[in-house]
């Protein structure tokens, strides 16, 4: 390992709070398989004739966001999923069981909540044009993370609400005090924006009417 290779790994393992081993990761995919990246990612039809250019460490960085993006992505379709399984046969009653134990989990929605309500492109930016990661390139690289950090946002504030939706009842106490204790802090007076829109939508989800019936319903079946 290169000394350039071994302080790009430290910085970005700083910055992001990663293992080493995969913060070094990021910078090889960054080395290896940069210009691969470029044609994955749905930028809307944006031509980034330059990605060959970016130096190692941005790259990195750009592998990072998009992994995040993939994971959320695939998350926020199993849960769909959960909802509207295609077929009863052996995979989709185990992918049901998966999505069943990731609802049941009381840690994912609150923190979603936490980690979103300082997720925002211009934040991001901030964080990544500190003087030690130094983490921004030209008008490209900057439109590239811009794009996906804006994908993350949409993608997680949909798997809020579908958490919210399709959470058990045994979960309900702790999403609501959550949830609760987020909107209680927003002010009426201003505009709300997509995350704070998110969260209200979210409760609103929650203490559905329609939907307590129908557990409670459930409930007294199995008596």
């Amino acid at each position: 390992m290169t000394e350039s290779v071994r302080n790009e790994t430290l910085i970005i393992s700083d910055h992001f709070g990663m293992d080493e081993l995969h913060a070094l990761e990021l910078v090889i995919s960054g080395v290896t398989h940069h210009y691969d990246l470029c044609k994955q990612i749905n930028l809307g039809g944006m031509q980034i004739s330059n990605f060959r250019e970016f130096p190692r460490g941005l790259c990195a960085i750009v592998c990072y966001y998009d992994m995040h993006r993939y994971y959320c992505l695939v998350l926020k379709s199993l849960l769909a999923f959960h909802a509207n399984p295609p077929i009863t046969n052996e995979s989709s009653i185990k992918l049901r069981h998966i999505t069943s134990e990731i609802l049941a989990d009381r840690s994912l929605l609150p923190s979603l909540v936490d980690v979103l309500a300082n997720f925002t492109v211009v934040q991001e930016f901030e964080r990544l044009n500190n003087p030690r990661t130094n983490g921004l390139g030209g008008q490209s690289h900057q439109e590239m993370l811009a794009l996906l950090i804006k994908e993350i946002e949409q993608h997680s504030y949909e798997i809020i609400c579908l958490l919210a939706l399709y959470g058990p009842a045994e979960i309900q106490k702790d999403s609501l005090a959550k949830l609760f204790d987020s909107v209680r802090q927003f002010n009426p007076r201003n505009a709300f924006s997509h995350y704070q829109l998110t969260l209200w939508t979210a409760l609103l989800l929650v203490i559905n009417p329609a939907r307590l019936k129908q557990q409670c319903e459930r409930k007294l079946c199995t008596y």
